[in-house]
């Protein structure tokens, strides 16, 4: 159960779907409604439309149920006229993203076996507000959505978190059910070592045999400080002439301004390369293309997808991510409380030497193997493990 299911977008639920299916019966009850995370320029991009006809149908081995809904901020719940398949008994229900709050207001079916409720990051929400803004904003969030997650939380099996920051956070409405971590999870039918991609990747963006491929994908937001990662690399004489600097997830815009600005100036706009919004074929064409991977200050679905192809991460010491890397799979570096450009160059500095001086022709793959526990299939199967569990019990 989950407010938003976008095939498209790759994202945890999709993934797990298919996992799930590949050992059980799998279906989705969400809106009929295209998550608003996606611009109407994306999804034009994509042909993809704002909304989808409701009703079930079946797609890639999964029943999905989309109900009539009203929507208001990223909140959806359904309509009165609401098709609910309220006779079903289930084994295992998985209310995810409660936020959305169509995992919170609709109960499908009879009691079931077991059920997990799965939370997703919201430090996002936070991101641009000053101290006391997001004082009030948590106390506005404890009083309105705290108060449905401790009601939808009350009883649960299990409740599952992306992050250990989430983690924290949610015990305070955990209303006694065990709290745990279940990463971002990868969908390895989508992401996945390919010497072939790699290839024709570099030859897309114009990438030399002895090039560092530098990648920073992901929607281009200004709380991200995407500009530092072109700031980080010129403060480096030893690597800089053979950076190429590659962002994935949009070319226009103030923050894409920013950055063939902070390019210009640091005498490297040749060796920048900006590509719009990628579908999950061409961004897993381009984690292989790229050698290092970069997300200076905020959590995302990419990390893994990027891990899944072995890309070496860099990433910002802190309770979103760190749980993600491990020895040699990538770095950590701490971006501190002002300006992050110099501990970010350091750890590029110290990743770009690993892979030239260190690297072995097999470490991608090696690291995309420890990197398997974040596949979707890996998830699936603990999931899983919540119906045994509850029956234990």
């Amino acid at each position: 159960m989950i407010g938003y299911f976008d095939w498209f977008s790759g994202y945890q639920e999709t993934g797990l779907a298919r996992a799930l299916a590949a050992r059980a019966d799998v279906q989705v009850l969400c809106s009929n409604r295209v998550n608003p995370l996606f611009t109407d320029e994306h999804l034009a991009s994509i042909g993809v439309p704002r909304s989808y006809p409701t009703g079930t149908t079946h797609e890639q081995g999964v029943t999905i149920t989309r109900l009539a809904v009203r929507e208001w901020r990223s909140m959806v719940w359904p309509r009165p006229s609401a098709d609910l398949p309220v006779d079903k008994i289930y084994d295992l229900v998985i209310q995810m993203m409660p936020g959305q709050l169509l995992p919170v207001l609709t109960r499908p079916g009879k009691t079931p076996r077991s059920r997990v409720v799965l939370y997703g990051d919201n430090q996002a929400m936070y991101a641009n507000l000053t101290g006391w803004q997001a004082r009030i904003k948590q106390g506005v969030f404890s009083a309105t959505k705290g108060s449905l997650y401790r009601r939808l939380n009350r009883g649960a099996d299990s409740i599952l978190c992306y992050t250990p920051n989430t983690v924290s956070k949610i015990r305070r409405y955990s209303a006694g059910s065990p709290v745990d971590l279940l990463p971002l999870a990868y969908d390895p039918d989508l992401f996945f070592v390919d010497a072939a991609a790699r290839s024709a990747g570099r030859q897309e963006i114009g990438a030399q045999e002895n090039d560092l491929v530098l990648i920073a994908p992901g929607k281009l937001q200004t709380q991200k400080r995407l500009d530092t990662v072109v700031r980080a690399v010129s403060q480096l004489p030893a690597w800089r002439e053979r950076v190429h600097l590659l962002f994935v997830g949009g070319a226009s815009g103030p923050v894409a301004d920013a950055i063939r600005r902070a390019a210009s100036e640091a005498g490297l706009d040749a060796q920048l390369t900006m590509l719009p919004f990628a579908d999950s074929h061409r961004l897993n064409m381009m984690f292989n293309a790229a050698d290092v991977g970069v997300w200076p200050l905020m959590p995302a679905i990419t990390i893994q997808q990027a891990m899944a192809t072995g890309l070496f991460v860099v990433l910002p010491d802190n309770d979103l991510v760190r749980h993600l890397v491990r020895p040699s799979t990538g770095r950590l570096y701490d971006p501190g409380p002002a300006d992050p450009t110099a501990p970010l160059a350091a750890s590029l500095g110290a990743a770009f030497k690993e892979l030239t001086v260190v690297d072995h022709p097999d470490a991608r793959q090696d690291r995309a193997e420890i990197n398997g526990w974040l596949a979707t299939p890996s998830l699936a199967e603990r999931l899983l493990r919540t119906i045994e569990d509850g029956d234990a019990r």
